[in-house]
């Protein structure tokens, strides 16, 4: 459904563009306003999942990922909307879950940092996060998460808290239901 509306609205933005009374603004408007209306419907926003090979290792690692219900509006220079990515990965014999921001950065500290995390109804959570192994500022992973992955099986829907680059505090919201997780 958000596909062929999204078509449409294309559609129309390109027929307006043959039209020279249409304003550049007026087209601005338009085309974030189709965007927007792709992921209007909460049900079309889904896990993907993919898994991996090693050859050399002979086993596979197991990837499932989701994005926020809404892009993350930031200014100069990560304007234009940023995607909040919750990754869940099995590599070897350990789960792992890690969020990532793109395009942008997440204030990191080789101490480790915190997230607030509120799973449907329940109260907020707190828990620890690790910066990745090539320090990268964009990439922030969940201490303990075996436990985050099993709020996520538990629950339909996802507030994180999160800190940003010179962008402060921000909730990031997910429809985490239908996560199927068995690695």
């Amino acid at each position: 459904m958000r596909i062929i509306a999204f078509l449409v609205l294309s559609t129309i933005l390109m027929t307006s563009c043959n039209n020279k009374s249409t304003s550049d603004e007026e087209l601005d408007q338009f085309a974030k306003e189709a965007y927007q209306n792709q992921f209007a419907d909460d049900s079309t926003i889904v896990w993907n999942y993919h898994s991996t090979y090693n050859k050399i290792a002979g086993d596979s690692s197991y990837h499932a990922e989701i994005y926020t219900k809404k892009k993350l509006q930031f200014f100069s220079p990560y304007n234009g909307g940023s995607d909040v990515v919750i990754h869940v990965r099995r590599d070897e014999q350990d789960n792992n879950v890690f969020i990532t921001i793109a395009p942008g950065m997440f204030v990191t500290h080789s101490s480790g940092g915190k997230i607030r995390a509120k799973f449907g109804a329940s109260k907020a959570l707190v828990f620890s996060t690790s910066m990745s192994s090539d320090n990268s500022d964009d990439t922030l992973f969940i201490d303990d998460a075996d436990k985050f992955i099993n709020l996520i099986k538990s629950n339909d829907s996802l507030i994180l808290e999160l800190e940003f680059y010179k962008e402060g505090v921000r909730q990031v919201e997910y429809n985490i239901s239908k996560f199927k997780w068995d690695h």
